[in-house]
């Protein structure tokens, strides 16, 4: 459950606050990212005189990623130290229209943390994520996994090295 019921959290004094364990499955659209464990954390909601504030700690998961070498999925362990995300009641004053604010749902008095946790995910993934240090990656002339076992193709042929002639110019 990413959906937090705050209807009676916002009938009380300004910091004021509530308390969470949250250790759920979830399944994000179009499964990304795809969780292969769940969702765990703790989840602090405090009331602000604009609306509520959500912080997010100790937050941990494992999904699945493609590395960037070999094409295999592998599982990712997912540690996040902190998130946070205040939700409004109403549209602030002196807001840019390019900041992105989220807003509570006001009908059903809940906010939904779920864009929030997907976004930190993401954003946490390694820039070119490999499955172990020494992925040895596909063969360029076969597609080989050369992981899995080495093709016979020739690798002593031609290769692109643009600046191979510049040792000519030390002569």
């Amino acid at each position: 459950m990413l959906k937090f019921k705050v209807g009676e959290l916002l009938t009380r004094d300004t910091g004021s606050l509530e308390r969470y364990e949250i250790d759920t499955s979830y399944n994000f659209p179009d499964n990304d990212p795809k969780l292969l464990a769940n969702l765990k954390g703790e989840v602090i909601l405090i009331k602000t005189t604009q609306g509520i504030n959500a912080e997010i700690s100790n937050f941990k998961t494992e999904v699945e990623l493609n590395c960037s070498r070999c094409l295999e999925k592998y599982p990712q362990t997912i540690k996040i130290p902190s998130m946070e995300e205040h939700f409004y009641t109403s549209k602030p004053k002196g807001i840019k229209p390019t900041e992105e604010i989220s807003f509570i749902d006001m009908k059903h008095h809940e906010i939904d943390l779920s864009e929030l946790i997907r976004q930190e995910i993401i954003s946490s993934y390694d820039m070119i994520p490999v499955c172990k240090k020494d992925c040895k990656g596909l063969c360029s002339k076969c597609g080989q996994n050369l992981n899995k076992k080495t093709c016979k193709c020739d690798k002593s042929g031609p290769t692109n090295k643009p600046f191979a002639n510049l040792k000519n110019l030390l002569k």
